[in-house]
């Protein structure tokens, strides 16, 4: 075949997805952290992590989303909290879907918890500004 890569590789490849070590546990239990590494993917609104890493750290659902696939198809899945760090910046609590293995995503609603940005050319997360829209008065 003389086609190198699919075209979901050239998609991603031109994305500029790089990965970064985090640590991850259980909401109010730091002592269950694990180190994992993720996919930066600003694609994704939530972290993804495998639900057996999850469970084997003690994270139980609390509800249930529907998320819509890169190929289109609509899933339900479980959601819960976790703690997580990533380059020395923790967040107590952000949202974690239960996902299949294997597949360990660092979604946009943590990194906009955490005040941090991809920067696809580096390959490395930035710190950003956050904002308070208020008249300062």
């Amino acid at each position: 075949m003389w086609l190198k890569y699919s075209v979901a590789a050239l998609v991603v490849r031109e994305m500029g997805v790089f990965e970064v070590k985090t640590k991850v546990w259980r909401v109010g239990e730091p002592a269950s952290a694990r180190e994992v590494k993720m996919v930066v993917d600003t694609g994704a609104t939530y972290t993804t992590l495998p639900a057996s890493l999850l469970r084997e750290i003690g994270v139980r659902p609390i509800r249930k989303r529907k998320l819509r696939l890169a190929n289109g198809k609509v899933v339900e899945r479980d959601l819960a909290e976790i703690g997580l760090e990533v380059q020395g910046e923790s967040i107590a609590s952000t949202y974690v879907i239960f996902g299949n293995e294997g597949i360990s995503l660092l979604g946009s609603f943590t990194l906009e918890g955490l005040s941090l940005a991809a920067d696809s050319v580096r390959k490395e997360l930035v710190p950003t500004e956050a904002y308070l829209l208020s008249s300062g008065t």
